[in-house]
């Protein structure tokens, strides 16, 4: 309508009735730019608000806007993200501002949080500074507690500081690959050869690069668990490969050398880049990935000295939450 000065002049031309609906067309155009430009932060979590798109150029993953996870959200609205999750194995929340129990509440959306073993809380915070080079289970694909006879729910990481390169460029991506996607297009002469085979799982077998502590005898060997190579992922039920080079040590029945020949050929296939996507993170970054679909693995290992990046994370256990009910 311009300017303030003008509106009045060619209001005091109109009639009544006239006037009085293009006040209240005025009205609804206000109310309707205010709902669009509001901030989520401090506002209610609404349904409507709630908007889950696709990450562009990905087999997996949606970025999810119009919500606010430290505050409570209605039961319709989580089991939406549920089903969000269960469709598409990874959901990336972005410009969130969460405490530890915005963190906690939040990955409890997805699975019951477990208190990692040696941790004081579920909550866990998670820095990384000038570590040490020697690589470790996370720095290997990998499905979060696939070592334990029941594996681990999904996980949750918030981004409390990235650490940026002298371009500006984050470091210390996550890395993804999508299990459903590959077990999907499996060639029929490789699913023959390992319909029914299962795999030990070891968090001592770390790459295949067995970790000191467990060379030495400090820490004990524990026993292995065993899982099927494709198995029934309990979040959505579509079949997934359940393999990776992290913990896995060799599949049942072989001889090592045909179990490490049918391993290298399962992850050459798992790993091709079409089933891949990278996460560069940004501060206020809430992600959470399905580990019975996804395998995943660190690159703070590249950082560069002084780079500090920090996290908070929870581990959920294998114990899905219903993704059906509303």
């Amino acid at each position: 309508l311009g300017e303030a000065g003008d509106v009045g002049v060619e209001l005091s031309r109109i009639s009544p009735l006239a006037l009085g609906g293009i006040v209240a067309s005025f009205a609804a155009g206000v109310a309707l730019l205010s709902r669009q430009r509001r901030p989520n932060k401090g506002q209610p979590n609404l349904e409507e608000n709630l908007l889950v798109k696709p990450l562009e150029g990905s087999c997996l993953g949606a970025e999810v806007s119009g919500v606010d996870l430290q505050e409570p959200l209605p039961a319709q609205m989580a089991s939406r993200l549920r089903r969000s999750l269960s469709e598409h194995g990874l959901l990336v929340c972005r410009g969130q501002q969460l405490r530890y129990s915005g963190v906690l509440n939040a990955a409890a959306l997805f699975g019951v949080p477990v208190k990692p073993s040696g941790q004081p809380a579920a909550v866990s915070l998670y820095k990384v500074q000038d570590r040490d080079p020697t690589l470790r289970g996370a720095d290997f694909w990998h499905s979060d507690n696939s070592y334990n006879p029941t594996p681990g729910g999904p996980t949750a990481l918030y981004a409390l500081k990235v650490p940026r390169d002298a371009r500006g460029e984050p470091l210390g991506d996550t890395l993804f690959s999508d299990a459903v996607a590959a077990a999907a297009d499996l060639p029929g002469d490789l699913r023959r050869q390992i319909q029914g085979l299962e795999a030990t799982h070891n968090v001592a077998h770390n790459g295949g690069s067995p970790l000191p502590e467990y060379v030495s005898g400090e820490c004990e060997v524990p026993p292995d668990a065993v899982h099927p190579v494709l198995r029934r992922n309990p979040l959505s039920g579509e079949e997934s490969f359940f393999v990776a080079p992290a913990y896995v040590r060799n599949i049942v029945g072989l001889q090592q050398d045909q179990s490490d020949g049918l391993l290298t050929q399962l992850f050459e296939h798992l790993l091709q880049p079409k089933y891949r996507f990278t996460h560069r993170w940004a501060e206020g970054d809430f992600i959470v990935w399905d580990n019975g679909r996804l395998i995943h693995k660190a690159t703070t290992v590249k950082m560069p000295a002084g780079a500090e990046r920090v996290m908070l994370r929870v581990q959920t256990s294998g114990t899905m939450l219903d993704t059906v009910s509303p």
